[in-house]
């Protein structure tokens, strides 16, 4: 399983591509919490990202991405039994979120979560997220069985090895491009601050530097001067595409029952989730609280928060977008400013009247 994450903002934006990206055959929106607005993800991500006024930082969401391996069987439970794990680690478990299905070979699972904290009055703090999907990725792959994903590239002692030998062979920087393409890997050019990168036989671009030995920048970018090399990213695509029409070459190979066994498995999970969402619907549009055996615990936990939310919704006229107990000076400010300068208009106007009289 990968765990894809990033603080953003731009929220008008993000919405038009979880909705309407070319590159996904499908986009069903599985859940939004939190927000007034749970029938529209663009305005419901608008509203999230607005908080973001509120404090110095322009991000205000936390866009992360749940890519399952391509044979895992996710059920509509599992979707939520990954979102609970996450934002456990991620202390996100309060905050309002959006969550959109995307189908391309495959479903994963779009989430954005707001960032302003209205308890506190600051934004969560993105520090260490990386490490903290990696404890909750091991901790929902023991849970749902699936394969572990190892915590770091292994490949990576053997490449700089390989590359360290290369570099030390070569005298120039076309011999120890051509020496390295021999041994499966492509020396690129990059558009990042790492200006030279090294991708290996499964797609995976390093910083060349990095994997030399005792070599320097400087060193790198003298012997590479005037080498004509790819953009890592055209590498990249080339690879990924040769990687996939193999693996679509084996799949071939399969006998015809298996494929359709595959297919039919992949059928039911997608009419999982459409009777599921339908019954969320329901009780939206009808406001019942659904109840039978067809349910999970999970679901049923998910309706029943569903409804207490708009129980409390119902008692208000007009909810509050921004509630926090803690004093706003800016908004203090602003409404300071706003009735000194009606006084001096009415002072004014009283002037204005006696002058004419």
């Amino acid at each position: 399983m990968i765990l894809l994450g990033s603080i953003r903002g731009k929220g008008a934006q993000l919405g038009r591509y979880l909705m309407n990206s070319p590159a996904n055959d499908n986009a069903e929106v599985f859940d939004i919490r939190g927000s007034i607005h749970t029938d529209n993800v663009h305005i419901a991500l608008r509203e999230m990202g607005a908080t973001a006024a509120l404090t110095k930082s322009k991000k205000g969401i936390f866009h992360l991405v749940i890519n399952p391996p391509q044979d895992a069987v996710m059920s509509a439970e599992d979707w939520l039994k990954c979102t609970d794990i996450i934002e456990k680690h991620m202390k996100y478990k309060h905050q309002k979120r959006v969550m959109v299905l995307h189908q391309k070979s495959h479903v994963h699972m779009h989430i954005a979560y707001e960032r302003y904290d209205h308890t506190t009055g600051k934004m969560i703090s993105p520090s260490y997220f990386k490490y903290a999907l990696s404890k909750a990725r091991r901790e929902i792959e023991i849970l749902l069985e699936q394969k572990r994903t190892p915590w770091r590239n292994q490949d990576k002692p053997e490449i700089k090895q390989v590359l360290t030998k290369l570099w030390q062979q070569s005298r120039t920087g076309q011999e120890f491009i051509s020496l390295a393409l021999k041994h499966g890997y492509r020396i690129v050019r990059s558009e990042s601050r790492r200006p030279f990168k090294v991708v290996d036989q499964k797609g995976i671009s390093h910083n060349l530097v990095r994997q030399l030995k005792g070599v320097v920048t400087k060193q790198v970018k003298e012997r590479l001067k005037g080498c004509a090399l790819e953009l890592d990213k055209t590498v990249i695509r080339e690879i990924r595409t040769t990687i996939d029409a193999e693996y679509f070459d084996r799949l071939q190979d399969n006998s015809l029952d298996a494929i359709m066994e595959q297919k039919r498995a992949y059928d039911l999970r997608q009419e999982e989730l459409r009777t599921y969402q339908a019954k969320m619907q329901t009780m939206l549009d009808t406001g019942s609280e659904i109840t039978g055996d067809t349910l999970t615990n999970a679901q049923k936990k998910a309706l029943r928060r569903l409804q207490k939310y708009r129980n409390k919704q119902a008692k208000t006229q007009q909810p509050e977008l921004f509630h926090t107990d803690k004093p706003n000076s800016k908004l203090e400010k602003a409404l300071q400013e706003l009735k000194i300068t009606l006084e001096e208009a009415d002072k004014r106007q009283e002037q204005k009247q006696l002058r004419m009289n």
